[in-house]
């Protein structure tokens, strides 16, 4: 009944690692009596991106999740012309040049986040989600709405819907809890009236005015509107945060890194202080998000449901078959990378950078259901460590201290703490 789930809770990555060095790039594992086929390293994700559109669905993983919220139709669970076409019209919302074209903009924001946490020490975590909640809503432009309101009911919502209808690793009668119930409510309501009043003063590429047209040509309904009016949150707030605290987990142990960093960001900041040219000059800054998007992984797996049988790798895959690739995992193979539990960023700065595979290192996936907004997430990271570097003295209460990952529910640096100063 149990089957691999101590295993995978106590070593996800590389129990995907084993399986495929022993078993081969196709094997199955078992949680709780539901048993899934693993399409393991770099090929795995490959085929997803090839075949992904014809053999395989997203639909059964996310429908219960989405009628949640009262709708039909949103990107994770949608498949075929519609899904492209929704990608197509919301892509320049959630796009890198979202967050070019408003840097001030984040920079108050880290001013404010910095100011509140002056002086005290933090879990890195609970810094990281802060800085990157009050990014999203400056970026997705919540004029009139009070983004701290909200804070408690989204993560609330966010975390029991997807443990409960998802992973499915969280009882169902949490779905009835009076506190969730509460908070559906309210960011449903939330999402309802940003959808109606935001956006006019960017009305070709905000989200708010997009899902207005998608409304009006009839592509979505309304009832679909509250949920895709928070996706932004949804998809960022956990896994941006995520990255964002393995990031100054690692720079924050390393105080010669620190210096090249700061260094980079003052001579960026001496040519060109805001915008795409300013974020084309943090060269250094990219290489450290990157490495830690490899050597710290926060995608596990990525779910799909076969639509028909196929054969993969000699190996016959039902339809309704439970599918499973491992981005996470191959970012860790020592067949993909040299020392590949050692963090070091240089692998990707200067002219001999190495090109991994395709598969390799994927952290928001492949195939059609990439993540719509990963060009957005990579660089808030990357412009919010500089601002971090620029604007604030931190260092980590116990540097010395290994890092280790902990699961809650997404991969988070294990007890790492920041004592904040802001550079006066």
């Amino acid at each position: 009944m149990v089957g691999n789930l101590p295993e995978f809770l106590r070593d996800p990555h590389g129990m995907f690692i084993r399986g495929y060095r022993s078993l081969g790039p196709v094997f199955s594992v078992r949680f709780m009596g539901r048993r899934m086929v693993v399409l393991g390293g770099a090929e795995g994700l490959r085929f997803l991106a090839k075949e992904g559109r014809k053999l395989l669905t997203s639909k059964p993983v996310w429908s219960e999740f989405v009628s949640l919220f009262g709708g039909e139709r949103a990107l994770v669970s949608a498949d075929g012309e519609f899904h492209a076409e929704l990608r197509k019209r919301l892509r320049p919302s959630m796009s890198r040049s979202t967050l070019e074209k408003r840097v001030p903009e984040v920079r108050d924001v880290v001013q404010r986040c910095l100011q509140r946490w002056d002086g005290q020490t933090v879990d890195v975590e609970r810094f990281t989600r802060d800085l990157v909640f009050h990014e999203l809503a400056a970026l997705m432009d919540m004029a009139g709405v009070d983004p701290d309101e909200y804070y408690e009911d989204l993560l609330r919502v966010m975390h029991t819907s997807v443990e409960v209808t998802v992973a499915r690793r969280w009882p169902r009668f949490l779905l009835w809890d009076p506190r969730f119930r509460r908070a559906k409510q309210r960011i449903t309501k939330m999402g309802i009236d940003l959808f109606r009043t935001v956006g006019e003063s960017n009305p070709e590429d905000g989200l708010f005015p997009i899902l207005r047209r998608c409304v009006q040509d009839g592509l979505l309904g309304e009832r679909d509107v509250p949920l895709l009016a928070i996706t932004p949150y949804f998809a960022g707030i956990d896994t941006v945060a995520a990255t964002l605290s393995f990031v100054l987990s690692a720079v924050y142990r390393r105080p010669e890194l620190q210096a090249d960093l700061r260094k980079e960001v003052e001579a960026a900041n001496a040519a060109l202080p805001s915008g795409r040219e300013w974020l084309t000059r943090l060269h250094l800054a990219e290489a450290v998000k990157l490495e830690a998007s490899r050597r710290y992984p926060i995608t596990l797996t990525m779910i799909r449901h076969a639509r028909t049988p196929f054969v993969y790798a000699g190996h016959q895959i039902h339809a309704g078959d439970q599918v499973l690739t491992t981005p996470g995992a191959n970012s860790l193979m020592e067949e993909y990378f040299e020392e590949p539990w050692k963090f070091d960023p240089s692998r990707f700065v200067g002219t001999n950078a190495i090109r991994p595979e395709p598969g390799a290192l994927n952290p928001y996936g492949m195939g059609p259901h990439t993540c719509l907004g990963a060009a957005l997430a990579d660089v808030q990271v990357i412009a919010t460590l500089a601002l971090l570097l620029e604007l604030a003295d931190i260092e980590l209460v116990d540097p010395d201290r290994p890092l280790e990952m902990k699961y809650s529910p997404y991969p988070l640096p294990k007890g790492d703490k920041l004592r904040i100063r802001v550079r006066r």
